[in-house]
């Protein structure tokens, strides 16, 4: 078993860069960059190279399937099995109109989450970061 961090997480990258920035073309290609690595040293390792398999949960969960597709269909070299727990393969604007009629909200809830949306894909169309805490004090 092989687990690894992305670039800008864990102690992984250099110290210029934003660290824990989720970037999901990035975090596809350090996957496929760590399938590589096992694969130039299975024989060192004591592994099989050509039969790899990619394990992920949630956001990684949807990482091993684009990963595991591309490159023709087949994706890496090597990767014979792919686990994908509860990936995420809805964009914010589908998860919201989707789960309405299962799990009304007031309408300013509503409202309030579709700015957040608009404002993220907005900051991404023109390539500006948009850092969000995950943790913090009480009504932070």
């Amino acid at each position: 078993v092989l687990t690894f961090d992305y670039a800008t997480f864990g102690a992984s990258g250099n110290g210029d860069q934003p660290r824990h920035t989720v970037d999901p073309v990035q975090h596809v290609l350090d996957l496929k960059a760590a399938v590589s690595a096992v694969r130039s040293r299975s024989k060192e390792l004591g592994v099989d190279g050509d039969r790899i398999a990619l394990w992920g949960v949630s956001l990684s969960g949807s990482h091993v399937l684009v990963a595991a597709s591309e490159e023709g269909g087949v994706g890496p070299p090597g990767v014979r099995a792919v686990c994908s727990l509860v990936p995420m393969l809805a964009n914010g604007f589908s998860a919201l109109t989707e789960s309405i009629p299962l799990n009304p909200r007031p309408f300013s809830s509503q409202a309030k989450i579709l700015a957040l949306i608009l404002k993220g894909m907005l900051l991404g169309i023109i390539g500006r970061p948009w850092y969000i805490n995950f943790y913090g004090p009480d009504g932070s």
